[in-house]
């Protein structure tokens, strides 16, 4: 089962080109993205509105011209405030900087830049150069984003407290990935909070408190979001009865499945019966 609510193992297809960059939006009413976590840093420039990341137990508001930095295996999601928001986003492999010697081991960011001409200057000239895809744009990106990461580490490494703050909340975030792991594995199967705590080794109390702190939500929200995303796409591909679908993604009660599916996605199941994936939001379908 592919899902945005997980690891995300970053495939850089050009080797000329080793890194993902792309201008998205948050429309109000869209609610909030699942949490993911990845090996490589994320750079997330705001260019209209106000963006809200929760990175870990933390939450990061940016405005326009200032920047926010996920760290490396940082679980984390978004979610725009009032009104469209927009921003640029820029995921680089690794090694595109640290085959010139830039060896951020051991070294957070500060998870908010504030606005700085030199740094939006860089993001901009970036994201630039990729959209007008002028000769030679390739090499122009990767010394453009080693001057930017060169910069952000010189200037807005984390200091010795914050590191040591990031890292107090390492902990919580394992916990929940083990457990999103555990959801995505047996999501067809009886899953109760007991059992949850249980494979995870932490008292009930502390299991939930700590799973909503992390996520926004409670673990029965996130299994239920996480079963009804995969119901709508066996819905979506037409094979499926709305019963079958219920079943199919660990629901054992179809009165219940339809009650909660139409909570999340403000329809009934048997409204995006054998609409094809192609008819469902492009962040909804399993791409990655």
């Amino acid at each position: 089962m592919a899902d945005e609510n997980q690891f995300e193992p970053h495939t850089y297809w050009d080797p000329d080109f080793p890194m993902i960059l792309h201008t998205d939006f948050r429309q109000p009413g869209s609610g909030p993205m699942n949490p993911h976590w990845h090996p490589s840093i994320e750079l997330l420039f705001v260019l209209e509105g106000k963006l809200t990341v929760h990175i870990g137990t933390d939450q990061v508001t940016a405005a326009p011209g200032e920047l926010v930095v996920v760290n490396s295996n940082e679980l984390h999601y978004m979610e725009g405030e009032e009104g469209l928001t927009r921003y640029h986003c820029l995921i680089p492999n690794p090694w595109t900087y640290e085959e010139f010697g830039l060896l951020p081991e051991n070294r957070e960011l500060t998870r908010k830049i504030p606005c700085d001409p030199q740094i939006s200057g860089l993001v901009n000239s970036i994201f630039r150069e990729w959209q007008q895809k002028s000769q030679w744009f390739k090499p122009v990106v990767k010394a453009l984003t080693l001057q930017l990461m060169a910069t952000l580490y010189r200037c807005y490494s984390a200091d010795e407290r914050l590191r040591l703050e990031m890292r107090s909340h390492v902990p919580k975030q394992e916990m929940v990935k083990k457990t999103i792991r555990l959801m995505q594995e047996n999501f067809r199967q009886e899953l109760t909070v007991d059992t949850l705590c249980a494979c995870v080794g932490f008292s009930k109390f502390y299991f939930c408190r700590t799973f909503k702190e992390v996520t926004g939500r409670t673990a029965v929200e996130y299994l239920n979001q996480l079963r009804c995303r995969q119901a709508r796409e066996y819905l979506a591909a037409g094979h499926c009865t709305v019963q079958a679908a219920a079943e199919l993604s660990g629901f054992k009660n179809q009165q219940y499945f339809c009650r909660v599916y139409k909570k999340y996605f403000g329809t009934p199941p048997s409204s995006h019966k054998g609409i094809g994936a192609g008819a469902l939001p492009p962040q909804e379908v399993a791409q990655k």
